[in-house]
């Protein structure tokens, strides 16, 4: 209160000496004087950083979005790798290339991964994201180890599958019997 008072005191200025002569002028006034005064007694470092706050705050929820749309990007690529005999890097990435234009986070990669595992020759997908924007598959293919009686192949692994391309596979020995002991034929054709 007294700094506020000494402020005040100082704000106003001195009575300029009175001049004798003919004509007199009378003190001048100080136009500004009043605003001086009312300024003066503002705590401007209270309100600067309150309306630093309050803008800060205010810009919290804009920031977050921004940074969030710039970092949510979209898949703007697809890369696939792996050994191709009767599928090609082509055709998977044309098959792959429906998530192109996705949203790189909300993109699920266990549904592109069992999306791509329906393709015939695809014995298992790995699939990750890249930043930014690319999706990297690799693809590991069924290896064939004979012909089926009905024109199907059987893989390593004993099971039956049937690609549009089964002659891709080359000279391989013909199996038969039942499809429920895929098994146990090729143990008995070993």
């Amino acid at each position: 209160m007294l700094e506020t008072l000494l402020i005040r005191s100082r704000a106003v200025p001195p009575e300029p000496p009175r001049r004798r002569g003919a004509t007199s002028v009378g003190p001048e006034r100080d136009r500004f004087g009043v605003l001086r005064g009312v300024l003066s007694a503002v705590p401007w470092l209270q309100v600067g950083l309150g309306a630093t706050i309050v803008l800060l705050a205010a810009m919290v929820p804009w920031a977050t979005d921004r940074l969030l749309t710039a970092m949510d990007q979209q898949i703007i690529a697809v890369d696939v790798r792996g050994d191709f005999v009767g599928d090609s890097s082509v055709a998977v990435e044309r098959a792959a290339g429906a998530w192109i234009g996705k949203s790189y986070f909300a993109t699920d990669l266990a549904e592109v991964k069992a999306e791509l595992e329906q393709r015939p020759w695809v014995a298992s997908a790995a699939v990750r994201r890249v930043w930014p924007g690319r999706l990297e598959i690799d693809i590991r293919e069924k290896k064939p180890l004979a012909y089926w009686t009905d024109g199907r192949l059987v893989s390593r692994s004993g099971e039956l599958f049937l690609p549009p391309n089964p002659e891709v596979a080359g000279r391989l020995p013909r199996l038969a019997g039942p499809d429920d002991r895929v098994r146990e034929v090729i143990s008995m054709a070993r």
